[in-house]
C-alpha cells in the first residue's frame, strides 16, 4: 500500500469511529480496503503472530465501514475476504475483540462462523503466551466491556458458546478483589468495603433484571475480565475502586442494541436510582453515626454512580450511564446531576 493510499485508508477508518476509539488506528500485516467510486468506504486490518504452540494465528485489529456505506453488505464482504486472507497466510486461529453493545459487529462474526471465546477457551486454543499476545495486540488489557471473539480452522474444534452460568459469581470475585485492594490502599476497613461492594453489585443486578423482566426482556450476566488489570492497578496504586460490575445483555443471541434502548435504559435508570438510594442512606448514617459501615457504602456507591449515571462517552460505553443517554437524554441529565451531587458528599 502506497503512503498516500495508506493515509487515505487510515483517515477513512478513523472517520468511522469516535476520536478516542480511532486514535491508535494503523495498518497491519493484512490490510484490505473496500472502494466505492474511488473512495475508501471500508477496511479490514489484521496482524499475524505465532501461538504458544508454534501455530500461526491472526488478530483482527480493525474492521470499519464508513457511515454512508453501511447496511449494504460491505462489512460482511470485508470479513469474508479478510478471514480468507489470514487463513491463506497459514493461521489456524483468528481473534478479535468486540464491545458487548456492538451487536452489528458481533452479528458479522456469527455470520462468518465465529463466536465468543471465554478466557479458558482462549488459553486452550493458543496457550498462555498466545493469549497474552492476543490481548496485547488488541489492547484488551484495558478494554472496558469488550469480549474476545474468534474463529477456528476446519481441523480445530470450535469451542462451545462462551456464555455460561457462573458469570455473576466471577464478577463478584472481581469486585471482592478490587474492593479489598482499594480499601487496603485507602485505609478503609476491608471487611466493610468488601461487603458494600457485594451489596451494591447485587442491588444493581436484581434491579436491572427485575425491571427488564417486567418489560418482557430476559437478561444474562457477562463478566468483564478485560477490565480486571486496570481495576487492580487503580485499586492497588491509588486506592480507587473501579466498578467492574459486568454487563447485562439480552439472552436472545440476535438482539439489536438500537431496538432495546428503551427497555435497557429504563432498567439502567432504576439501577442508578437504587444505588443513589443506598448512597443517601449511607450519607445519613455517617452524619448520625448509627452504622459503622456507612462510609464503606459511600466509598463504593460514588464510583458506581460515576460510571452508572454520569460518564456516558467512550471509553466507558459499556457502563449503565451510556444506556441512559442512548435511551433518554433528559433522564441521563437528571441522573448525572444526582451523581454529581454525590461526588461532593
Amino acid at each position: 500500500m502506497e503512503e498516500d493510499d495508506e493515509a487515505a485508508f487510515i483517515a477513512a477508518g478513523k472517520s468511522a469511529f469516535d476520536p478516542i476509539t480511532g486514535m491508535g488506528m494503523a495498518t497491519g500485516d493484512v490490510n484490505l480496503a473496500a472502494i466505492l467510486d474511488g473512495e475508501v468506504v471500508g477496511g479490514f486490518i489484521a496482524a499475524l503472530h505465532e501461538s504458544s504452540r508454534g501455530e500461526m494465528m491472526g488478530v483482527v485489529r480493525w474492521l470499519f465501514v464508513t457511515e454512508g456505506a453501511r447496511g449494504v453488505g460491505v462489512g460482511g464482504q470485508l470479513v469474508e475476504a479478510g478471514l480468507q486472507a489470514i487463513r491463506d497466510a497459514g493461521a489456524r486461529w483468528i481473534f478479535s475483540d468486540i464491545l458487548g453493545e456492538n451487536t452489528s459487529s458481533a452479528g458479522l462474526v456469527v455470520a462468518a462462523g465465529g463466536r465468543q471465546f471465554s478466557l479458558a477457551q482462549q488459553v486452550r486454543a493458543v496457550g498462555v503466551m498466545g493469549t497474552f499476545r492476543v490481548w496485547s495486540e488488541l489492547g484488551h488489557w484495558y478494554d472496558l466491556g469488550y469480549f474476545i471473539h474468534g474463529w477456528a480452522d476446519e481441523e480445530a474444534n470450535q469451542p462451545p458458546a462462551a456464555y455460561r452460568s457462573g458469570e455473576l459469581w466471577l464478577s463478584s470475585l472481581f469486585c471482592v478483589i478490587v474492593a479489598s485492594l482499594a480499601a487496603w490502599r485507602a485505609g478503609h476497613a476491608v471487611i466493610w468495603v468488601t461487603a458494600a461492594a457485594l451489596l451494591l453489585l447485587i442491588t444493581r443486578e436484581v434491579v436491572i433484571r427485575g425491571l427488564a423482566r417486567a418489560q418482557g426482556l430476559s437478561l444474562r450476566h457477562a463478566a468483564w475480565d478485560s477490565s480486571v488489570p486496570i481495576a487492580v492497578a487503580l485499586a492497588a496504586g491509588l486506592g480507587i475502586y473501579f466498578p467492574i460490575v459486568g454487563g447485562l445483555y439480552p439472552r436472545d443471541g440476535e438482539w439489536k442494541a438500537r431496538k432495546e434502548r428503551r427497555r435497557r435504559g429504563v432498567a439502567a435508570l432504576g439501577a442508578a436510582a437504587a444505588i443513589a438510594g443506598w448512597g443517601v442512606v449511607a450519607w445519613w448514617a455517617v452524619q448520625t453515626q448509627v452504622w459503622p459501615g456507612a462510609e464503606a457504602v459511600l466509598f463504593i456507591a460514588v464510583p458506581m454512580l460515576l460510571f452508572g449515571a454520569i460518564l456516558a462517552t467512550p471509553p466507558f460505553s459499556a457502563f449503565d450511564a451510556s444506556r441512559l443517554r442512548e435511551w433518554s437524554l433528559p433522564a441521563w441529565v437528571v441522573a448525572a446531576g444526582v451523581g454529581v451531587v454525590f461526588l461532593f458528599l
